[in-house]
């Protein structure tokens, strides 16, 4: 990269949805096996949710800023698509919906909306070690995508 100031300029938002149930977005989790498994995990429908919106740089987090209804629409969507890095690259992904949903979801469960969002505000508790841990493994990321020719990267 020429501008070597580039990557700890960059600022990355997101959004993620917490479900009152406990209920966490694991489409992306794939378990492999020799036999056909036969679990079933039930989740209530329609639990009661607060959509979450945050930002993060190299030094702070921004947020959380609570939002009620649907945030992302047909008319939004395709423009997220198109002007946004592979998700498992941001550090929004792989770091911060995680560290937050891991204290959000420690027993015992959230009772009501405002406990809930009681306890998001975990992300305050992000400091600035574990921001630059996370830009340098963002650094490392975009490194190797740069190096496979922007191809599948196995084990990120």
């Amino acid at each position: 990269m020429e501008d070597e100031t580039f990557i700890s300029r960059l600022i990355f938002s997101d959004e993620a949805t917490f479900h009152l149930s406990g209920t966490v977005n694991r489409h992306n989790v794939r378990i492999w096996g020799t036999e056909q498994p036969h679990e079933t995990v039930e989740h209530e429908r329609d639990s009661p949710n607060v959509n979450v919106f945050s930002a993060v740089s190299q030094d702070k987090v921004y947020g959380p800023f609570f939002f009620e209804g649907n945030i992302v629409t047909g008319q939004t969507y395709p423009d997220m698509l198109q002007n946004s890095p592979a998700r498992s690259l941001t550090v929004c992904d792989f770091f911060l919906w995680g560290y937050v949903k891991d204290h959000v979801y420690v027993p015992p469960p959230p009772t009501n909306l405002n406990d809930l969002k009681h306890r998001i505000t975990a992300i305050n508790s992000v400091h600035r070690d574990m921001l630059i841990r996370a830009w340098e493994e963002f650094s490392y990321g975009i490194d190797v995508a740069r190096a496979a020719g922007g191809g599948h990267i196995e084990h990120l």
